[in-house]
């Protein structure tokens, strides 16, 4: 039974909305600009956030303008830790 994830939209003064974020990485390959540590490629990340745009109105029309994310939570697994999981990825993959 996996989660529902609804999206959370809610006022922030007068003119923002705001959502719940979930996002999984598999790192394929190494990256030295990683903050979260030591990657070196087989790494999952997981976490959540909420994720926001303010909103302007110009001349009639709604522009965005911010965007931006508080984290809840992130997680950063090893591929060892995950030895049976298979990552598997395309565009041939899924339903549409």
């Amino acid at each position: 039974n996996s989660p529902k994830l609804q999206p959370l939209i809610c006022a922030i003064g007068a003119d923002g909305e705001q959502w719940r974020l979930q996002d999984i990485v598999h790192f394929t390959g190494s990256n030295p600009n990683a903050q979260e540590g030591d990657i070196r490629g087989g790494e999952k990340l997981e976490g959540a956030a909420y994720y926001y745009d303010d909103y302007v109105k110009r001349g009639g029309t709604w522009l965005i303008a911010k965007t931006g994310y508080i984290r809840i939570f992130e997680t950063l697994s090893p591929k060892s830790d995950r030895a049976d999981e298979h990552l598997k990825v395309g565009s041939k993959i899924g339903v549409r």
